[in-house]
């Protein structure tokens, strides 16, 4: 991407996410209950499934291995190696149930 694009990329994500937040609290509490302790998993971690979960849902345009890879690259710089096998396993789980649910 040129940095243009990839700031409105981001800048869609952002947006998008914010918008749908209800939407994908709703998929979060109903598919990743049992994963999720809200007094125990960090925001940032929050933050990064619920828009990996926009991407999921509404860009279809990019592919989940992608969408994946790509938030598994950016968790270096804010969450522990533990916590990215954490983010892959619910990312891998979350990106099958919400592309089947919306194809």
């Amino acid at each position: 991407f040129p940095k243009h694009r990839y700031k409105k990329f981001i800048k869609d994500v952002v947006v998008g996410t914010i918008e749908r937040k209800e939407l994908i609290q709703d998929l979060m509490d109903k598919e990743l209950k049992e994963d999720i302790n809200d007094n125990k998993t960090e925001i940032i971690l929050k933050l990064m499934i619920m828009a990996a979960i926009y991407e999921f849902l509404f860009m279809h345009k990019t592919p989940v291995k992608v969408v994946i890879s790509e938030y598994l690259k950016v968790s270096d710089f804010f969450i522990g190696s533990g916590q990215k096998s954490f983010l892959n396993a619910i990312l891998d789980k979350i990106s099958k149930l919400s592309r089947v649910e919306n194809e």
